[in-house]
């Protein structure tokens, strides 16, 4: 992966099985297994609790990030390296009920909105 690739996350959904999906600027989809994290223990073994998991997912410092606070506090967050997050996760298509919707999701600055 060459330096002027920096991957930058803007949405990710987590999924009931310690995965998430996650949408880059880029416009690829991919999908990551956080339970690669919470086996390495220390601060990551939060991420067992399902509810913490899936409610406290979300996109902070421009990657997957856990709020541990509840406040959008970037200096509180358990964050994924977006180069790790990268190389950890691989493509998928759009998961199905996003497809159901009839619409792909595209973001303004993404290469496929051109």
């Amino acid at each position: 992966m060459s330096l002027d690739f920096i991957p930058e996350v803007v949405q990710v959904i987590p999924q009931s099985n310690k995965t998430v999906v996650v949408y880059f600027l880029t416009g690829h989809i991919r999908l990551f297994d956080a339970s690669l994290l919470s086996k390495k223990g220390g601060v990551f073994q939060r991420l067992d609790d399902e509810r913490f998991f899936s409610d406290r997912c979300t996109v902070l410092n421009g990657t997957l990030a856990w709020d541990v606070t509840g406040n959008r506090d970037e200096t509180q967050c358990l964050d994924v390296d977006p180069f790790y997050l990268w190389n950890a996760s691989y493509d998928i298509d759009e998961p199905e009920p996003l497809k159901s919707l009839g619409e792909t999701l595209v973001f303004p600055h993404s290469p496929l909105a051109r």
